[in-house]
């Protein structure tokens, strides 16, 4: 009986060790809805396995074992595919810009006008004319930018060239990658590369 006793607590240990992994350093408000069901399921399962008889232990652990695997699984894939990433919505998306809001792209996230009337309020605007640029955050939390000409501009994500944003900042591919070649990078070390006040920032891998 002990011995079982002491087996589940290592097991329950293991199991937030893993769940640790898998959220990261996010605090908690920062999960993403995927991140935050299948961790409470995780750990509802787990509660039951420790509750329960001891003969249903091991059919408890399979769809936990399953679900960690699943969700290790799916990170691999949402890192490596980026199309997939934007899918999912693990993209932040600019909804107002200038003063004007993207309704279409509000709506395609589900964000309603009076979450986004109320986000703004809490943040001192009153009027979506008064608010220079926008960001729904994967967390559906809002962001504003105050001064949108001293952001960052990321201009390589994951070793991803972002041809959008060099435009912007009138340059091309060329310039990019003789940055990248004078400070001895190659472009599938960097990790991210914002530019901001004229300059380039890279973090490397």
């Amino acid at each position: 009986m002990y011995l079982i006793i002491i087996i589940k607590t290592i097991l329950l240990y293991v199991l937030i060790v893993l769940i640790d992994r898998m959220i990261g350093k996010k605090e908690v408000g920062k999960l993403t809805m995927i991140e935050f069901l299948v961790s409470l399921l995780i750990v509802e399962l787990f509660f039951f396995m420790l509750i329960t008889n001891d003969r249903f232990l091991w059919m408890l652990l399979i769809p936990i074992a399953t679900l960690i695997i699943l969700q290790f699984l799916f990170y691999y894939r949402i890192k490596h595919h980026r199309r997939l990433r934007d899918w999912i919505g693990r993209k932040p998306t600019v909804i107002i810009k200038d003063g004007t809001l993207n309704f279409q792209k509000m709506a395609s996230l589900h964000y309603r006008f009076d979450q986004l009337l109320s986000a703004l309020h809490e943040q001192g605007y009153h009027s979506i004319e008064e608010v220079p640029c926008a960001i729904l955050k994967t967390n559906g939390k809002l962001s504003i930018l105050r001064n949108t000409h001293d952001q960052p501009l990321p201009l390589i994500v994951d070793g991803r060239i972002d041809q959008e944003k060099i435009q912007k900042i009138r340059k091309d591919v060329s310039w990019l990658m003789n940055v990248l070649k004078k400070k001895q990078i190659d472009l599938e070390e960097v990790f991210y590369a914002f530019y901001m006040n004229q300059k380039m920032y890279i973090i490397k891998k």
